[in-house]
């Protein structure tokens, strides 16, 4: 990873994800996508479990302050709209770019996602070699040619 991106060698994606076989294949299409970036993959079943997480993560010596979050928005409980609403309302959390990745090409679950500050919206590709593709690209474009802020504790 270059070091102008101001990016650790670990990097910390969450994926917040309730579907075992979404998770397999976004998974999947990570390890096949990884070039120079060392992954730290936190899989997250619920809105809630993603933000005891994120909540967490400042105060522990162990995870790394996630570089990327990666959101479904149909999730048991707290919905994905909900979650997103709660980490861009925090200071601690709102510089966390978020990829709505979702299976839904609903207009308004898109008009949604932008509106409460998802940083994009990706429809998942239902063809593998496709879905890995995108999951290539937009690795790429987030972890080594974005600049986010220095994170504020």
């Amino acid at each position: 990873m270059s070091s102008e991106s101001g990016r650790s060698a670990n990097t910390s994606i969450v994926l917040v994800e309730d579907s075992p076989e979404d998770v397999r294949t976004v998974l999947y299409a990570l390890k096949k996508a990884e070039n120079t970036h060392s992954l730290q993959i936190h899989i997250c079943g619920s809105a809630n479990e993603a933000l005891k997480l994120l909540e967490d993560t400042p105060s522990s010596q162990h995870l790394a302050f996630p570089a990327l979050l990666l959101l479904d928005l149909n999730l048991p409980g707290k919905n994905g709209f909900e979650l997103l609403q709660n980490i861009k309302g925090d200071s601690r959390l709102c510089h966390i770019p978020v990829i709505v990745f979702s299976g839904s090409d609903n207009e308004d679950d898109i008009q949604r996602s932008y509106t409460l500050g998802a940083n994009s919206y990706i429809q998942k590709p239902s063809d593998m070699k496709r879905f890995v593709a995108t999951v290539r690209g937009f690795l790429s474009y987030w972890l080594e040619f974005v600049r986010l802020p220095s994170r504020q504790n």
